[in-house]
């Protein structure tokens, strides 16, 4: 079997990207193994696939707008999750975005000073309590088109 990147069928990209990615990130050791077995794209396009990922803090408003859009009043009660990670502490050099990344960045809200190193990352997300805002229709098509956003 072929070690290249440019060997990796194009068709097999938007299902096999993202385990490949999951089991890279994991394990690298492991992917090196499975990769002998099964054709995984080589470690070069995960690496691009993962640059290629915008990690900004943001607060998601478009996606936000069609909630409050397409949902009756009564399926709007939500639950708010919040949790903290640490993150690796260090600063690197985005060369795409011509900036250096790993400063404290709390988007518009100003609460602390912009250049000490981020050690934690504060992830939000919510989820509906009367019923799934996602069916299983609409959770394929969010992992396709952000499958595709990596890969284009």
């Amino acid at each position: 079997m072929p070690d290249s990147c440019a060997a990796y069928n194009s068709t097999n990209r938007r299902v096999k990207s993202s385990d490949g990615t999951t089991l890279s990130f994991h394990n690298p050791r492991s992917y090196r193994f499975v990769r002998k077995s099964l054709h995984l794209p080589c470690p070069a396009a995960i690496r691009s696939w993962a640059a290629a990922i915008d990690c900004e803090p943001v607060f998601f408003t478009d996606v936000i707008d069609e909630l409050k859009n397409n949902l009756d009043e009564d399926e709007k009660d939500c639950a708010i999750l919040v949790d903290e990670m640490s993150i690796k502490k260090e600063v690197l050099w985005d060369g795409k975005n011509k900036k250096f990344a790993g400063n404290t960045d709390y988007g518009c809200i100003l609460a602390e000073e912009q250049d000490s190193i981020a050690t934690n990352a504060l992830v939000f997300m919510t989820v509906g309590l009367k019923k799934p805002w996602f069916n299983g229709k609409m959770q394929a098509s969010t992992v396709n088109q952000r499958s595709n956003q990596l890969t284009d």
